[in-house]
């Protein structure tokens, strides 16, 4: 296994922070990318050492640096389940026997990454948003043009209308 293939293991971390972001701000309407990460407890923004995914955790001994207040551990939490997440693409795409198709690696690590971002805000909110649903519906659609460009038409009606059915029931 060569270190291309153990990539997605190291970015793991990384994008379950940003998960947590799109769980802890995506339901409320708060800004994703351009607002600054900062203590629940006291506003105190944090530095770039401190956005370093269960390290800083570890290392801050779950606690604030300003305030001390507890950090919680569900930041860790979803860390840890990204990491899962790229394991289980690892052995699923079957890239830890042989040579792997780094498309359907990195494609199911992006997906499975969505999907846990998705069912940790609906186990908190009962809602999908469709800030994540809609590009997931798009990717879907670009991914059936590759494999069978044919079907595109009829996926795209399918889409089309379980989106509709579901707006229909909001």
């Amino acid at each position: 296994m060569d270190e291309m293939t153990l990539l997605p293991l190291l970015a793991a971390p990384f994008m379950g922070s940003f998960a947590g972001v799109l769980i802890t701000r995506l339901p409320h309407g708060r800004p994703v990318i351009y607002a600054r990460s900062a203590c629940d407890s006291c506003g105190s923004g944090l530095s770039a050492h401190e956005l370093l995914p269960l390290f800083s955790y570890a290392c801050q001994r779950g606690r604030c640096r300003t305030c001390r207040a507890p950090i919680g551990f569900f930041h860790p939490a979803v860390e840890l389940a990204a990491i899962t997440v790229a394991a289980i693409a690892l052995v699923a795409t079957g890239a830890l026997s042989g040579a792997p198709d780094m498309a359907r690696l990195w494609g199911g690590c992006v997906l499975g990454w969505a999907l846990l971002a998705l069912g940790w805000i609906d186990l908190r909110t009962l809602r999908l948003p469709d800030a994540l649903t809609l590009p997931l519906v798009l990717a879907g659609l670009v991914e059936c043009d590759l494999i069978n460009p044919a079907a595109l038409g009829n996926y795209a009606i399918g889409a089309g209308i379980g989106y509709a059915a579901f707006r229909l029931i909001a």
